[in-house]
């Protein structure tokens, strides 16, 4: 314990959990985080003096994990399920954050009914006569789910890029938005723009 008592206040690591709620009248869902906390000294001048000390928060686990892009009502369940586990485990691990995407497209595959293949590259190739754009989608969500499948140093940067990419294909896919752009552009071009 002497040695403890030695440590400069930003040797040591700290535990932090955190609960919050959705601030939408609707929705009001709780959503809790832990994780490590380290004392950081606070800048300089007069805010050194109020306060020394800031905490840097190291998010480790979430429960409820925070949606990192908006999911189509439409998606189907199966889909969902894997793309709701990856959102938990972008807090706590890449790599298995970036397998579960890759795991979500194969549900994704099923819904969409590509049939199963020796591989998910295959099924991809197959997917290309049906949907090229989002067969290229799916390629890259799986070559990052292949980086954290077998090595698991997905950078944040590249799996939230990721994110990104899927989130427009999902919204094609399951929540029709193409074929509502497709519907209003030949609405507005049979009223001649009227």
């Amino acid at each position: 314990m002497d040695e403890l008592n030695k440590l400069a206040p930003t040797e040591l690591i700290y535990r932090f959990k955190q609960f919050f709620q959705c601030s939408i009248p609707d929705c009001g869902d709780v959503v809790a985080i832990s994780g490590d906390a380290r004392l950081e000294a606070n800048g300089t001048g007069t805010h050194l003096v109020e306060h020394p000390y800031v905490y840097r928060l190291f998010p480790g686990a979430v429960h409820r994990g925070l949606p990192i892009v908006s999911l189509p009502a439409e998606t189907p369940d199966a889909v969902r399920y894997e793309i709701e586990t990856a959102f938990k485990l972008y807090w706590v691990d890449l790599g298995s954050c970036a397998n579960k995407m890759r795991i979500s497209v194969e549900r994704a595959l099923d819904e969409l009914g590509v049939a199963p293949a020796h591989s998910l590259n295959e099924r991809i190739k197959s997917f290309e006569a049906i949907e090229p754009d989002h067969a290229e989608t799916f390629h890259a969500l799986r070559e990052v789910g292949n980086v954290g499948s077998h090595q698991g140093d997905n950078s944040r940067e590249t799996v939230l890029d990721a994110w990104e990419v899927y989130e427009d294909a999902l919204r094609d896919l399951f929540g029709g938005h193409k074929s509502r752009i497709n519907a209003l552009r030949a609405k507005i071009r049979a009223s001649k723009g009227r």
